[in-house]
């Protein structure tokens, strides 16, 4: 399933473009491109109502599930009080453009338990954000785990206190999984590879980074809108990062991610 943007740009030049859509979006460089042709595809032999009633549904000014976002990525009202207490339709809809316009619908109701990675999306912020954090320690762990002692002291001493000592525990329990690791880590190689580049002694976001990266193939297969929902739930700082890397990350294999159990308990 492609996203709303994908989807809105490929019902747009499905519209304007009648049969010529296929050869214009051809020209389309980038994964803008990519998406949209394949949200063409998935529209498939749509009419031009229906095309018309996507592209509306897609350009409402206020996104549903606008309550599970969080606050911080609602954009300000307008200073003007006239604005704000406008009853005028147009007015309405730009403002509430102004405050909501960037955002993607979120999934409805609530999810009792986790059973795909659609239903991340519904997940409570605050577990969402600590399964991350805990992902990415012990991402970390699988990739240091074959290390010399004296070596994993000293990254333990670079994270501090409190996590160095989640680091050592994190350490210790990957080596239990022995020759299991792998398969519910994923390849130790790629692990290393989602913990390279990351500041884990001054980033504050650092543990939080690798397990976005690590969750992204998972993320990519779900398709549709699932990357930016999952930046909504979460504060904007973390939510935009997290964005960042489902994104960057998204054309690793599945096969190098870790497995579904170990994305749900990681610790």
């Amino acid at each position: 399933m492609s996203s709303s943007f994908a989807t809105a740009l490929a019902a747009a030049v499905a519209l304007g473009g009648g049969d010529r859509a296929a050869a214009i979006l051809a020209r389309v460089g980038g994964r803008d491109g990519e998406d949209a042709r394949r949200a063409l595809a998935e529209l498939g032999d749509a009419s031009p109502a229906e095309l018309a009633a996507i592209a509306a549904s897609l350009r409402a000014p206020r996104p549903a599930g606008l309550d599970d976002v969080h606050p911080e990525w609602l954009g300000a009202p307008p200073e003007d009080p006239r604005l704000r207490a406008s009853r005028d339709p147009a007015v309405r809809a730009w403002v509430d453009r102004t405050i909501a316009g960037a955002l993607v619908a979120m999934p409805a109701g609530e999810v009792g338990r986790l059973t795909t990675p659609v239903d991340l999306a519904r997940a409570r912020p605050d577990w969402l954000a600590l399964r991350l954090e805990r992902l990415g320690l012990r991402q970390l762990a699988h990739a240091t785990s074959g290390a010399e002692r004296v070596e994993l002291a000293a990254l333990a001493a670079r994270l501090g206190f409190l996590r160095g000592k989640a680091y050592v525990e994190a350490i210790a329990k990957v080596r239990e999984l022995g020759d299991g690791a792998a398969a519910r880590l994923g390849p130790r190689r790629a692990a290393q590879s989602r913990c390279d580049g990351v500041a884990l002694a001054r980033d504050r976001l650092g543990f939080f980074t690798i397990g976005a990266r690590a969750i992204a193939p998972h993320v990519a297969t779900a398709g549709g809108d699932l990357a930016q929902q999952l930046a909504q739930r979460l504060p904007r700082a973390p939510g935009r990062r997290a964005l960042d890397e489902l994104r960057a990350w998204a054309h690793e294999p599945l096969a190098s991610a870790p497995s579904w159990a170990e994305i749900l308990a990681p610790s």
